[in-house]
């Protein structure tokens, strides 16, 4: 990593890298993200705002080199999660743009059977890592500890999804 940063004259690069300031996962994320940097040579500045100042930023200000964001669906479906890597998207705030990428998505869109879907996604996730405008660090560790008595609890797929409390009652 050190020798390509060299060659591209991006050695020992200094930028500022806005992170939302909750625990887990933005802060662990982070810090892990600022060690990994300062390990290849990278000077990150890591600038930890509460939520509104951290939405004002990646938002309306957009004064960072690099932010932490995340992409959290209502539902389980990899065509319109993908939404959140176009250039083009109103959510996405990196400022890039990629044309291509969005013609691929179009193509998705209108793909016809799940084969084609499959086809054209692994193009679309070629596409967007090649031209890295967003990239991904999946990291999450969810624990939901709860005493004995709570019953009817059952582990969600995601801290968005089927967070639904009506099955759940306490044996007490």
């Amino acid at each position: 990593a050190r020798a390509l940063l060299k060659e591209a004259g991006a050695e020992g690069i200094e930028f500022d890298f806005n992170n939302r300031g909750v625990d887990q996962p933005y802060k662990v994320v982070g810090t892990w993200l600022v060690d990994q940097w300062r390990q290849v040579g990278l000077k990150p500045i890591q600038r930890v705002q509460p939520s509104p100042q951290f939405y004002a930023t990646l938002r309306k200000k957009k004064d960072f080199d690099v932010t932490v964001d995340f992409n959290c669906q209502s539902i389980v479906n990899p065509i319109a999660d993908v939404t959140k890597f176009l250039c083009s998207a109103g959510n996405h705030y990196s400022g890039c743009e990629n044309p291509k990428l969005d013609a691929i998505y179009d193509n998705l869109l209108r793909a016809e059977t799940p084969a084609q879907q499959r086809e054209i996604m692994r193009e679309f996730e070629r596409e967007a890592f090649d031209t890295a405008g967003t990239n991904l660090t999946l990291w999450w560790y969810k624990i939901n500890p709860h005493r004995s008595y709570v019953k009817g609890w059952k582990i969600a797929p995601s801290h968005y999804l089927n967070q639904s409390l009506d099955q759940i009652w306490l044996d007490k």
